[in-house]
């Protein structure tokens, strides 16, 4: 079917961004919107019609239908072989289109515009202190795409160094936290605008909390901040997405994953998260931008995150043990390996004073992984994959690669065969 659309318990240390780092041993709306129905003890996600009315942004223009038999199609929330919002980038390929236009992958434009720039490579990094960086900043300049700085402690040093080495057109946003009272956050968010920050990202686990969007309401108002642009998450359900955007929008992109990355374990600690192809779906339905973030583990990942509605990317994982990531490279017998963490890990809890007790578990992990080589090879495999994909669809540009995308649901065996499998046997 088609769719469119040390076992010691002994700590290691490293130092990373300057800082010591405890580390383990070397061991949417199409056009529905979605609601809850309570059923016993159950709370499930079901689809309402009509949709709620949506003042701003505008709507998309494609929804993901599927291809059923004979040629005629049903929408993507109507899907009776599986539950719609259960979907991840693996249950899906992207169907070869016929009769395209585009004759050569060179000839289409994988750009996209994002806040005050524009990136050539719709690709962003995630803000994990273990991925970015100086060198990842570097190398995502100059392959045209977007740094997202992790939380630290002093980020107007950081951003105004930044600019002394990069240039005032840097293209990196800058994490701060919720804060404890809104004036806290206001006042960073200022001094960040005053160092010449254009991007800046509340960033935290819950983007569901109503404190998060009064803040960000709060900041969009602000006569200082006019020309900041205010990303938030994560989130992973159009309900979610609808704060953001009634009575009138307070964030410009919000990053869509919940429990989908390569570090997280929040779906096996809380519970809780959605399908990750589903989730840009339900939210990319409302018109609010996304930023698809979590799940991809191959380059073709990002294609499919991009024709289910994203803007851009944000990879994190994809990126461990390269060249360009903070740390050192370690050889204890098991090969070159360098640390990597999730900023919900115990290393980056204990790091950062952050309490473990019962009011709060670590949802992340942390450990070491084989030496890659450079990001660049990752990244040129991204690109490529893209225009690819495009290619196969008859895209020219990512507006048409949106709407002209198809998906095929995939089985167990398809699985199986779309690996290289004369090697796995």
């Amino acid at each position: 079917m088609l769719f469119r659309g040390d076992a010691s318990g002994g700590c290691l240390a490293k130092r990373i961004h300057g800082r010591q780092l405890s580390m383990p041993p070397a061991q949417g709306e199409y056009p529905l919107g979605t609601s809850q129905i309570r059923t016993g003890t159950f709370t499930l996600m079901t689809q309402l019609t009509p949709a709620r009315a949506m003042t701003a942004p505008a709507l998309p223009d494609h929804a993901p239908v599927f291809l059923a038999p004979r040629g005629t199609t049903r929408p993507w929330y109507d899907l009776s072989t599986v539950d719609p919002m259960s979907l991840t980038y693996d249950d899906v390929l992207l169907a070869p289109q016929p009769q395209t236009e585009v004759e050569s992958r060179r000839r289409v434009d994988t750009s996209v515009p994002f806040g005050p720039w524009r990136l050539d490579l719709p690709v962003v990094t995630a803000p994990m202190d273990t991925i970015v960086g100086d060198d990842m900043l570097a190398l995502f300049e100059e392959l045209g795409g977007c740094t997202f700085w992790p939380r630290c402690d002093d980020p107007v040093a950081v951003a105004v160094a930044h600019r002394v080495r990069f240039g005032p057109g840097v293209r990196c946003a800058y994490s701060i936290g919720l804060g404890d009272r809104p004036e806290s956050t206001i006042e960073l968010a200022r001094a960040l605008a005053d160092a010449g920050v254009r991007m800046i990202l509340i960033d935290i686990a819950h983007g569901g909390q109503a404190r998060l969007v009064r803040t960000l309401g709060a900041l969009q108002s602000h006569p200082d901040l006019a020309e900041v642009v205010f990303v938030t998450g994560n989130i992973a359900t159009a309900s979610q997405a609808r704060s953001y955007l009634e009575p009138e929008p307070v964030a410009a992109y919000v990053r869509v994953g919940v429990g989908s990355g390569g570090l997280c374990t929040t779906r096996l600690i809380a519970g809780t998260g959605v399908g990750q192809l589903s989730a840009i779906f339900d939210v990319a339905g409302t018109g609010l931008p996304v930023i698809a973030d979590g799940g991809v583990r191959h380059p073709g990942d990002v294609a499919k995150a991009l024709a289910a509605g994203s803007q851009v990317v944000m990879i994190g994982s994809l990126l461990a043990g390269t060249d360009e990531t903070p740390g050192e490279v370690i050889d204890d017998g098991h090969g070159p390996r360098k640390f990597v963490r999730g900023q919900a890990s115990f290393s980056y809890m204990i790091d950062n004073q952050i309490a473990v007790d019962k009011h709060r578990a670590p949802e992340g992990e942390a450990g070491f992984v084989p030496v890659k080589g450079s990001a660049r090879t990752i990244l040129t495999q991204v690109s490529g994959g893209l225009r690819s994909a495009m290619s196969y669809t008859g895209a020219a540009n990512l507006a048409e690669f949106r709407r002209r995308a198809v998906f095929t649901l995939v089985s167990n065996a398809t699985l199986f065969e779309n690996q290289p499998h004369i090697f796995r046997r």
